[in-house]
């Protein structure tokens, strides 16, 4: 008989179909990425710190889950307080709870850690799947909290790191629904057919399903998904009546009148620009024009002077300085140890700003954010931060306001923008393509002793930052083409 675990659990209450995949044809789940693999790494992080304050804790260590069952029952006979990842089984259900903790002689209390600073309505089945197997075997539960980050701690004190929050009555309410579902995926795991599940936004809400990539292989490019702001319930009625492509949308589908519009232009193949609008952007533009981009990292756990849980750091930089006779320079850094990167970056930044000129960026809001967090940390560079500040244009409002193209599949941000205008550059060649692996590369960097894997990896986090500069750069030259 297949088990039935936390994490499967919740995997059913996503999709049938990924719950039975994951049984009976795992080879069809995609490997989780780096920076789903840096979130798995930072909540075992987590994990280990809300140990520390239990003390008299006694870690259950082994994978195997019959032998930590069986330690798991040796324990709580021989008089234990507090137990870490006890293992209880009842039948096809089995589960390892985060912490429990003995209340009097005989109950305990469950307490989940999670490393979001507040408690979140999905995170309740979680706690409701263990309490429903504790109670079938008979184990008795006084009380279930959430352990999670508290926003509000400051390094170096992390004496407050974390938050509890009891949520027994609401698990409590939630135990009929869980013995259903809990029913329902024992019998979803035992069958010998996959269901049959169609695709839609449970594929990537509460997060992304490993199985998207086979159930979405025959979804076109051009498919209703890129309907910006399209509701669920008539993404869901459209792929009920087997409607995935926008040709097969009829065409007088209820949308609203910018949703009309993309559908239109992407049937059209029409690009709309708005030549006039885009040349007083760019025209406004003083030279030396900078091109600033930063990678960053938000830590569950904060690591630096006064900075909070998933306050975010820049650890790299790159620029690209176009002059007025076209010459083009680059300059970047990247931090090499686990040292604060704040200081060296920002002074190795500043060395290469003239005290004018724009300062072009792609989505200013983060990096006016990284600016403004660099100020208050380091406040005799603050008149000099505000000025580069002041002199921020967000390259994406061309794209936003003035420049629409179907290729851009419904959503303007960097990676969707520059295959269409410059298809000459790519990030698909890159052991790095995005900011959340640059920042699971970098975290593994700085931790390394390998002198060589770390070499490689700086290599590679440089390449990706240049290319999101010189993206821009490019981007810039073909608009003035316009």
């Amino acid at each position: 008989m297949a088990a039935l675990t936390k994490s499967r659990y919740l995997s059913g209450l996503q999709c049938l179909k990924r719950l039975w995949i994951d049984e009976h044809a795992p080879e069809r789940l995609t490997s989780a990425s780096l920076g789903e693999q840096r979130i798995i790494q930072q909540g075992m992080e987590v994990g280990q710190w809300a140990r520390e304050l239990f003390p008299e804790g006694i870690l259950v260590e082994s994978l195997d889950f019959r032998d930590a069952a069986k330690k798991t029952h040796e324990l709580i006979h021989g008089g234990a307080g507090c137990i870490f990842e006890a293992a209880f089984q009842d039948g096809g259900l089995r589960v390892r709870c985060d912490v429990l903790v003995r209340q009097g002689d005989n109950s305990w209390k469950v307490v989940e850690v999670k490393s979001s600073t507040n408690v979140k309505e999905v995170q309740l089945p979680d706690l409701a799947f263990q309490y429903h197997v504790l109670s079938k075997i008979g184990i008795p539960v006084e009380g279930l909290k959430i352990m999670h980050i508290n926003s509000g701690c400051v390094y170096p004190d992390l004496s407050d790191l974390f938050s509890f929050e009891d949520v027994t009555s609401q698990v409590l309410a939630l135990q009929e629904e869980t013995a259903r579902n809990a029913d329902t995926f024992i019998t979803t795991l035992n069958q010998d057919s996959e269901p049959g599940i169609k695709i839609g936004r449970h594929c990537i809400k509460p997060g992304l399903c490993p199985a998207k990539e086979t159930c979405w292989a025959g979804v076109p490019d051009y498919s209703i998904f890129t309907i910006p702001r399209l509701s669920e319930e008539k993404i869901s009625n459209l792929v009920s009546s087997n409607c995935i492509s926008l040709n097969d949308l009829p065409v007088d589908y209820p949308l609203s009148e910018k949703q009309r519009a993309y559908v239109k232009g992407v049937l059209d193949g029409e690009v709309k620009i708005d030549r006039k609008a885009v040349r007083e952007v760019i025209s406004g533009y003083e030279y030396p024009i900078h091109f600033l981009d930063f990678e960053t990292l938000d830590p569950a756990v904060p690591r630096f002077a006064g900075m909070r849980p998933y306050q975010q750091f820049p650890f790299q930089y790159s620029l690209h300085i176009l002059y007025e006779n076209g010459t083009l320079k680059q300059f970047e850094y990247l931090h090499m140890d686990k040292t604060d990167p704040r200081l060296p970056l920002l002074e190795s930044l500043l060395g290469r700003f003239a005290d004018h000129g724009a300062v072009v960026v792609y989505n200013a809001p983060f990096e006016r954010g990284v600016l403004a967090s660099l100020a208050e940390f380091l406040p005799r560079y603050a008149s000099a931060l505000n000025s580069i500040t002041d002199r921020l244009k967000d390259q994406m409002d061309i794209f936003k306001y003035h420049y629409s193209h179907p290729g851009f599949l419904g959503k303007i941000s960097l990676k969707n923008v520059l295959p269409v205008i410059v298809p000459s550059l790519s990030y698909e060649s890159l052991n790095v393509s995005g900011g959340s692996d640059a920042q699971a590369v970098w975290d593994t960097m700085i931790r390394s002793t390998d002198m060589e894997e770390q070499k490689r990896m700086a290599e590679d986090l440089k390449a990706y930052c240049a290319l999101d500069t010189l993206a821009m750069v490019e981007i810039h030259s073909t608009l003035l083409e316009l």
